[in-house]
């Protein structure tokens, strides 16, 4: 689960980097498609979430 979580971080940054780069060079079609990407990344699961919650109460994970 943490190397889920370490990938989805990557690529957000990733894009959040694309985007600055694009607005800096003028590329407003480059930003408003990385800004796309963005903000649609994939949501977790019912699974991962419930995953989290009972690592933070309980320490515990599931399979």
């Amino acid at each position: 689960m943490i190397l889920k979580q370490t990938a989805r971080t990557h690529i957000k940054l990733a894009l959040m980097f694309g985007i600055l780069k694009a607005r800096e060079g003028g590329d407003s079609a480059k930003a408003a498609t990385l800004t796309h990407f963005l903000r649609f990344q994939p949501k977790k699961t019912w699974k991962e979430r419930a995953a989290g919650r009972l690592e933070v109460c309980f320490g515990a994970t599931l399979a």
